[in-house]
């Protein structure tokens, strides 16, 4: 069994779902937090320990991106249950796409500091940031 906390954008309907296969799933809505940002949504997830569900790829990509760059960096070791992104499906898939997070937690795959997408292909990708321009061993003074 896993502990999921879904943003304000999922609706209850998936949470019960997930409930059903035997998962601990609680709402933004029932957090008291359904207008919150991304950013309160995240650190409201990792207060509580839950992995995080969301329709939002875009923002929460920047989010575990910054999280697992900035923090080692600055020498904090701060850790949270994940991330995952999944589309806005009609109505009939939502069933599938709780089947399909109970089988990504069951197979036991990378959870903590990690974010997943499902793509539409039927498959979950797993997200790393990745550092584009920005080498601190190349910065003036270091010695390589």
């Amino acid at each position: 069994m896993a502990r999921f906390y879904l943003d304000n954008d999922v609706p209850l309907t998936f949470a019960l779902e997930l409930t059903r296969l035997e998962h601990d799933a609680i709402t933004a809505r029932e957090m008291d937090a359904p207008h919150a940002g991304d950013y309160e949504q995240l650190l409201i997830s990792t207060e509580y320990e839950r992995i995080l569900i969301t329709h939002n790829e875009r923002h929460f990509k920047e989010l575990h991106s910054t999280w697992r760059l900035w923090l080692p960096h600055f020498g904090v070791d701060a850790r949270y249950a994940g991330i995952r992104v999944i589309p806005q499906p009609p109505r009939s898939r939502r069933i599938n796409l709780a089947q399909e997070i109970h089988g990504l937690i069951a197979s036991r795959v990378e959870i903590v500091n990690s974010l997943w997408t499902w793509r539409t292909v039927g498959t979950w990708d797993l997200i790393e940031p990745r550092i584009t321009f920005f080498d601190p061993s190349s910065r003036p003074g270091t010695q390589t």
